[in-house]
């Protein structure tokens, strides 16, 4: 282990400093043929590191270094690579590929990460900046792996904080993996004033501590739905099982509680007590659970219910306890969804402003409601359904993520509509459920009036089959082609509206499979007030399993 302190204080000097030395010490692992791992605390640092690595390698003229590939990767397996890194999307990639630079973060797309952390265990790419999501995530040891800077932005607190310890001892568990290597190198750079720090925290055992407060509500409300607790006391025995009170019995000044406290009540029952009763409290304002202070019951309610079943948090179930109403517009209902907690992370960058406008203004047919903050999650789902193709890749990424989530939200919403008994949210909240499984549109749904640019103004029914191409999807918006009218063409004449015969057999044979039912009813009087009614239902489908 080795740790460098940096004495200058002008945050680009002290950058510059930093990739000094960087750079040194990849050049010296590399004049060993060993492969290095540079650490950084941001999605664009990444990059940018990688840049600064490629210059400083051209000013030193040691550029041979880096290529990809070493000792025993053949070129057959550097020719292949290359072939499948110019098939990436990511400029960035490609471009420092060709000095054996690799990038990785979370806003790549996942094949590009793929791609990068199998040609780094090739042994292809020598060099690989990356964030600590890496460390974490993937089993990709390297024979030195340097922390480049210390300070990590945290969006919670709106503020940089310094990195802890269990990262910096997880990314140093990178470096000199036993069946990898015999030996392994871990190096800090970081501000001098922290250097002292790090040295102290490195040279004793630090525990980990638990953090099972913050969500000590939303885990007592999942226990009172399953009837493992029913009152406070069952609550504290539930609670003397976690970590939490293992670790408020060991380190008690940790956790806000004083020594004298501690030898007053050595198995800290007024302290746990306290944590129930708050906790139940918070759960009984957010309609959450049923609390009687005086016998310490408690008893779930629906809302407690569907926050458990659809793993939602307390404070997103008091955001639509304030905001649900029975009337609400689908833009109210979408800028009520976009702050919910689950989406709170999703901070705009200022690199996803101009494309975040321009998927607004293209592909949003709901109108955008609530402050810029809150706007991200609602723009990305619309464009999620919309399938736009998006440029930047951590907007895909954030975008994934925005759909993967919205469905057990709109689910949970769906459930909440159906306990109030409020029909016309029933049936929106069910639409929009749908359209979130299928990624898909609902042609009923009342738009803005906003229209797209160069785009047809609603998806095709077809597109759920996911086998037809989008420029045939357009070909058939473009001509008002409903289903209807598909049925009643020819195979020529869909094909004159896509271009190509086997398009159009293809097309005419989907149609076919889209379900489709003929009702025929015969009514007859049997007395002055009963009514025979025979209805008779006829598949006019094609079943395909």
């Amino acid at each position: 282990q080795q740790y460098i302190g940096v004495k200058p204080r002008d945050m680009l000097k002290r950058k510059a400093v930093m990739n000094r030395l960087a750079f040194e010490t990849v050049k010296t692992n590399l004049q060993k043929n060993d492969q290095i791992m540079v650490f950084v605390h941001s999605r664009k640092d990444t990059v940018k590191t990688g840049q600064s690595l490629k210059e400083l390698a051209e000013l030193g003229n040691v550029l041979a270094l880096f290529r990809p590939g070493g000792e025993g990767v053949s070129d057959g397996t550097v020719v292949a690579a290359k072939k499948e890194v110019a098939r990436s999307r990511n400029r960035e990639l490609r471009e420092l590929f060709e000095f054996g630079i690799g990038i990785h973060n979370a806003g790549m797309l996942r094949a590009d990460r793929s791609l990068t952390e199998k040609l780094f265990s090739q042994g292809v790419l020598r060099v690989l900046c990356c964030t600590a999501t890496l460390a974490w995530g993937v089993n990709l040891p390297a024979h030195t792996v340097v922390i480049k800077g210390t300070q990590l932005y945290n969006p919670q607190i709106g503020t940089f904080v310094e990195l802890g310890m269990l990262d910096v001892m997880q990314i140093f568990g990178r470096a000199g993996r036993p069946q990898f290597d015999t030996s392994g190198q871990g190096i800090i750079i970081t501000g001098h004033e922290h250097l002292d720090r790090y040295l102290s925290l490195m040279n004793h055992q630090l525990p980990i501590e638990s953090r099972f407060k913050e969500a000590l509500a939303d885990h007592l409300n999942a226990e009172v739905v399953s009837g493992t607790v029913t009152n406070v006391s069952e609550g504290m025995e539930w609670l003397s099982y976690t970590y939490l009170y293992y670790r408020m019995l060991r380190s008690p000044i940790t956790y806000g509680i004083t020594m004298t406290t501690k030898q007053q009540d050595p198995l800290l029952q007024l302290e746990r007590m306290q944590l129930i009763e708050d906790a139940a409290k918070t759960l009984d304002k957010a309609q959450m659970v049923r609390y009687d202070p005086k016998s310490g019951s408690l008893g779930t309610t629906g809302m407690g219910r569907v926050a458990s079943h659809f793993y939602l948090q307390h404070s997103t179930i008091t955001l639509f306890n304030e905001e649900m109403t029975p009337n609400q517009t689908d833009g109210d209902l979408l800028a009520m969804i976009s702050k919910s907690t689950e989406f709170e992370n999703l901070k705009v960058r200022e690199e996803e402003t101009a494309e975040l406008e321009e998927l607004e203004l293209n592909y949003c047919k709901v109108e955008v409601k609530g402050d810029a903050s809150h706007k991200k999650a609602n723009i990305l789902f619309q464009a999620y359904l919309s399938s736009a193709a998006i440029e930047n890749f951590a907007l895909v990424s954030d975008m994934n993520y925005v759909g993967q989530n919205i469905g057990r939200i709109l689910r949970a919403l769906f459930d909440i509509s159906l306990r109030k008994g409020w029909t016309g949210m029933v049936e929106k909240t069910l639409t929009w459920c749908k359209m979130a499984d299928l990624r898909l549109w609902d042609a009923s749904l009342v738009k803005s009036n906003k229209k797209r640019r160069g785009t047809p103004d609603e998806s095709h029914p077809l597109q759920q089959f996911n086998v037809l191409k989008k420029e045939d999807l357009y070909k058939l918006m473009s001509k008002e082609a409903t289903l209807d009218r598909l049925k009643e063409m020819t195979r020529g004449e869909i094909a004159n509206i896509v271009g190509h015969p086997s398009t159009a057999a293809h097309i005419a044979s989907l149609v076919r499979e889209f379900p489709h039912f003929e009702m025929d009813a015969d009514i007859k009087p049997i007395t002055r007030t009963v009514l025979k009614v025979t209805l008779s239902i006829y598949p006019e489908f094609k079943w395909n399993d």
